[in-house]
């Protein structure tokens, strides 16, 4: 799980460089369960913000049931910029 969530952390990060100063994710894990601890600040207000989310995968390949769970988690990160990204210009307006 740990290369996959490395390979997306840096998709993330390549895609949202222009307004993404800082970017960390940790990652731990039980069985079919997993805790991303997200942090990162904007490059136009340098604010530290923080999210945890838990996730769990009831797949029966475990394998399967992992990617599907990280690539979710990811959208949801993603949306988590994204939303902070659009507060941020509206406030600039």
């Amino acid at each position: 799980m740990e290369p996959l969530v490395e390979e997306l952390t840096t998709e993330l990060s390549a895609r949202y460089v222009q307004y993404v100063e800082t970017l960390l994710i940790d990652l731990n894990t039980e069985e079919n369960a997993a805790e991303f601890k997200v942090g990162f600040s904007l490059r136009s207000d340098h604010e530290l913000r923080q999210v945890t989310i838990k996730a769990t995968s009831d797949l029966d390949d475990e394998e399967l049931g992992q990617e599907a769970m990280v690539r979710a988690v990811f959208e949801e990160i993603e949306t988590f910029i994204d939303q902070a990204v659009a507060t941020e210009k509206h406030k600039t307006n």
